[in-house]
């Protein structure tokens, strides 16, 4: 029991704490960026000259695909790179959140269990879980 409620107090200051957070932001920010970088919104083409247009059953090369299943395969990539990109650019968005949310969270000024050995409790926990365990006998 002793060691159950030591976890649960180091587990929650942990996942609650500032470099934690701030952490897992920067993580879903470098994530975010390169998905970004590598799927990236298309850009317009600039290339000067025309081009020409083609019917849909015209076939492109000697393996017989035509101009509508190349449109197709196009237009499958363009939908799998859209999504990409606006999945890095949520990530990124959530890692600043959680940066920020890591700058304002209030700091707890309560005595923590040593992380070194965590079976060694403050003596303001003991008091707390003493108290706890008299409220639950009466």
């Amino acid at each position: 029991m002793r060691c159950l409620l030591a976890a649960r107090y180091v587990v929650s200051d942990i996942i609650m704490g500032p470099r934690i957070l701030s952490t897992i932001g920067l993580i879903f920010g470098i994530i975010g960026v390169l998905m970004v970088f590598v799927w990236g919104p298309t850009q317009p083409t600039l290339t000067p000259g025309v081009s020409l247009g083609l019917e849909n059953g015209t076939p492109i090369d000697d393996s017989g695909k035509t101009v509508a299943y190349y449109n197709r395969e196009v237009e499958k990539r363009r939908k799998t790179y859209t999504c990409k990109s606006r999945i890095g650019l949520i990530l990124i968005m959530i890692g600043f959140g959680l940066q920020l949310w890591a700058v304002w969270l209030p700091a707890k000024q309560i005595n923590k269990v040593d992380v070194a050995d965590p079976t060694q409790v403050s003596a303001e926990f003991k008091a707390e879980r003493h108290k706890t365990s008299q409220d639950s006998d009466q």
